[in-house]
């Protein structure tokens, strides 16, 4: 998969994991929803998709890519 930032007219290159990850934060979810989705989903272990995870949703965040909001905001 590959993301376009409008504003940045900058590509970012997803695999399949990142790409699925993607997918699932793409509506209002919850990062343990997330992490749960990934370890049915795929082959790996809950201490590495959960360090995956919060990488590849830090540099989303940081890219504006996706936003980030506390469990009790709208």
């Amino acid at each position: 998969m590959v993301i376009l930032d409008l504003d940045s007219s900058l590509y970012y290159a997803l695999d399949p994991v990142g790409a699925r990850i993607f997918e699932l934060l793409q509506g209002p979810t919850r990062l343990d929803a997330v992490l749960e989705t990934m370890l049915a989903e795929f082959e790996i272990d809950a201490d590495t998709a959960r360090t995956d995870l919060l990488a590849l949703v830090d540099a989303l965040v940081a890219q504006k890519l996706v936003e980030a909001r506390s469990s009790g905001a709208p």
